[in-house]
């Protein structure tokens, strides 16, 4: 590097272990890139059906910090007025943007995500309609409803990629 006349930064460069098959503890055993994190993770042989470890990217833990934070941005308040199907239109294209970078590698990582916009819909049924206000249950059941009815099943985009991912491993 010194010949090139190159410096790497002290603080963001570092060694890391990607041995999968160690069994010491070491201090850097992961790493973050392009807002994925890079670690040791189980995984699956579609083929024989072989569980073991590899070391694979997911959703970073630092992106996940920034997705829920855009989700909790979202002027719920305002959708207040409008229907469920102008909610998927509001967030749908942060949803499908989501699940094209971070969907294709580990989709398991994202179940977090996709509980908290469960949650958040859960959240504005029971503000939107009186007789689920402080009904958290009967709010959350109304919506498992809305996802296994025809008419709305798919309406979140993803509600549609759980519903594919589903169908893939099955």
């Amino acid at each position: 590097m010194i010949n090139c006349k190159l410096e790497l930064h002290p603080e963001k460069t570092k060694i890391v272990n990607c041995d999968v098959n160690t069994n010491k503890q070491v201090t850097n055993n992961k790493f973050d890139f392009l807002g994925f994190t890079f670690r040791r993770r189980r995984a699956n042989n579609t083929t024989s059906k072989i569980v073991f470890t590899s070391f694979l990217p997911a959703v970073g833990d630092k992106k996940k910090i920034t997705i829920k934070k855009k989700i909790k941005s979202f002027d719920w308040q305002a959708m207040l007025q409008k229907g469920l199907d102008n909610v998927a239109k509001v967030i749908n294209p942060y949803i499908r943007g989501i699940i094209n970078y971070y969907g294709k590698f580990y989709q398991s990582e994202l179940d977090e995500i996709w509980q908290i916009i469960d949650a958040r819909l859960v959240r504005w049924i029971m503000k939107k309609h009186k007789k689920y206000k402080g009904k958290k249950t009967r709010a959350f059941n109304l919506l498992e409803e809305i996802k296994s009815s025809v008419r709305y099943r798919g309406l979140f985009a993803h509600w549609q990629f759980k519903l594919n991912t589903k169908a893939k491993t099955a």
